[in-house]
């Protein structure tokens, strides 16, 4: 079973991002040939964390997002979508083992 939820490049689920309404608890902002990207979406895959994968290099709206409205430059962009203020750029081990713990939690409280 996998954990990856993709996008379209053309489904809008909202006007912010331009990625389809998803139950996913993350959205991981990449593009092709990235390590970074293919690290962060790896360690969601193995500790069984959901997320929707986006492709800014398909998606004007999702590159106009994470670089206008974040002002993120640099890709992964990982957004919690249960938390709007959660958000960062790059490959941070530290907030992807935040997020375990949080997942851990809510699977304990579930």
């Amino acid at each position: 079973m996998t954990s990856t939820i993709k996008a379209s490049p053309g489904e809008r689920g909202s006007s912010r991002d331009g990625v389809p309404a998803v139950t996913a608890k993350y959205t991981v902002y990449t593009k092709p040939e990235c390590p970074n990207c293919d690290k962060t979406k790896a360690y969601f895959e193995a500790k069984g964390i959901t997320y929707t994968a986006v492709d800014i290099t398909e998606n004007p709206a999702a590159l106009e997002y994470i670089t206008g409205d974040l002002g993120y430059s640099q890709a992964p962009v990982v957004v919690n979508n249960a938390d709007d203020q959660d958000h960062w750029s790059g490959l941070r081990r530290d907030k992807l083992v935040t997020a375990t713990m949080n997942h851990a939690r809510e699977g304990i409280t579930a």
